[in-house]
């Protein structure tokens, strides 16, 4: 399909992020030009002398060259025109047809800034879906640690021989590894 800008002029390589190629259609019609005409000459093929008659064939010695060229409702040629011809169709019948090409429409300002703002969340979206997968992953292992400080805390609790401090190193790196799993 053929691109172009809103002025008609093609555009090669569009650029989607920049702008959007909007589909379109142009009623034109279709007909044959000639480029050169017919060349040839007339030959006789037979004589008839008692009734003077004779019988006559056009020989061409340079066919016909031309193209096929599409106008739009105005008349004015659609220079671009890309459609296509089924081999058949008789040059002196002009053909109708609906012509479909892009136009590239770059993007408004506020198009651009509301592009970057879903860019932007997107990529926020990715990112909290990552360290989210990254603390499921990580999360049984720092889970057993904790069952193993709190049983650890218990046995302490259930011992004779405990002291105080024992305790407390035991709460604050319960509370330590609680943190940890907190924070990420």
């Amino acid at each position: 399909m053929i691109v172009v800008d809103e002025s008609g002029a093609p555009v090669a390589e569009p650029d989607l992020t920049l702008g959007r190629v909007e589909e379109r259609a142009l009623a034109v019609t279709v007909s044959w030009a000639v480029d050169e005409p017919e060349r040839g000459h007339w030959e006789t093929a037979a004589e008839y002398p008692e009734t003077g008659g004779r019988d006559v064939a056009w020989v061409i010695d340079l066919p016909e060259r031309g193209h096929w060229e599409a106008r739009d409702g105005k008349g004015r040629p659609v220079g671009l025109w890309d459609g296509e011809v089924p081999p058949d169709w008789p040059r002196e019948t002009p053909m109708a047809e609906m012509w479909r090409y892009g136009c590239y429409l770059p993007w408004t300002d506020e198009e651009l800034v509301e592009a970057e703002e879903a860019r932007l969340a997107a990529e926020e979206a990715e990112r909290a879906a990552a360290e989210r997968e990254a603390w499921l992953e990580s999360a049984p292992g720092k889970l057993d640690d904790a069952c193993q400080a709190l049983a650890e805390l218990g046995a302490m609790a259930d011992g004779t021989a405990v002291t105080m401090e024992e305790v407390l190193d035991a709460v604050a790196e319960l509370g330590s590894l609680l943190a940890a799993m907190e924070g990420e």
